[in-house]
């Protein structure tokens, strides 16, 4: 887990207090904050109806992601993109390629200046042995 400033850690206090569930990683990025919770946690984080991301979003005017982590990269990255649907995700040679079914998808997968793909890029790498990812 990467250091964190003392905001930082009040908002994994008050997530965590609030969702009942364990942060395993925290990044804010382009006015939303991403909590990365640990397996098995993102339902109970996400709360029936997401009743807790509405309630922490509002109570801290941002948009929230909940991602769950897993120790499978494809698993983990079909979490991370949701809500879009991936067609097929494959790790060949410590490159990921996402293949998508609309150049709608893949413009927000990739993001303007390709912000999206760089974000991505940098959270995979921080769990897994992953030189690239590339959306087809």
């Amino acid at each position: 887990m990467s250091k964190f400033d003392l905001k930082t850690i009040q908002l994994i206090n008050l997530f965590e207090n609030k969702t009942r569930s364990t942060v395993k990683n925290f990044l804010e990025y382009n006015e939303i904050f991403i909590f990365i919770v640990k397996e098995n946690q993102a339902r109970k984080a996400i709360g029936p109806k997401g009743i807790n991301v509405k309630k922490l979003s509002d109570l801290l005017n941002k948009r929230i992601k909940i991602v769950e982590y897993n120790s499978e990269p494809v698993k983990f990255i079909k979490g991370f993109i949701s809500p879009i649907v991936a067609l097929d995700i494959k790790v060949e040679d410590k490159i990921i390629e996402i293949k998508v079914s609309s150049t709608r998808e893949k413009g927000l997968l990739i993001g303007r200046d390709k912000k999206h793909l760089n974000m991505l890029k940098n959270l995979v790498k921080k769990y897994f042995d992953i030189e690239d990812i590339k959306i087809i």
